[in-house]
């Protein structure tokens, strides 16, 4: 018996003063850590979905100039989904998919960004490509 009480007078817990302040500063450190990534998230949606139209107006403007689109296939409005996505074109809106897929775009590139759902082409008189939401 004598051992054991040695044993518990030697032994140093941790107190509830120093639990509390531990749980404190994590709270800190939480309230400034995640806007700063909830940001950063909403920041590399943008710059995907600003890539994807790059590379959307790169995909339209190679087909121009093949003439595998014409200027009657303006706007154009491409869709993400199943299968590519789809692709309409002309004032009649008509579909353009296989004018672009697989040749120019693998597939529709999905949109990042839940307030657009889809993408549009347009072309002016001076024969410059403009893509949009």
């Amino acid at each position: 018996m004598i051992k054991l009480s040695r044993f518990n007078e030697n032994q140093r817990g941790v107190t509830l003063i120093e639990l509390l302040a531990v749980i404190v500063i994590l709270g800190i450190i939480a309230a400034v850590a995640v806007p700063s990534v909830l940001g950063q998230i909403n920041s590399s949606k943008t710059s995907v979905d600003a890539a994807n139209q790059a590379l959307i107006k790169d995909a339209v403007e190679r087909a121009y100039l093949m003439e595998a689109v014409k200027d009657t296939d303006f706007p154009m409005t491409l869709t993400p989904g199943t299968s590519g996505g789809t692709i309409t074109g002309g004032a009649t809106p008509v579909d353009i998919k296989d004018k672009l897929i697989p040749n120019y775009l693998k597939e529709v590139p999905p949109l990042k960004d839940s307030t657009h759902i889809k993408y549009t082409v347009t072309i002016d008189s001076n024969k410059k490509i403009s893509v949009g939401y």
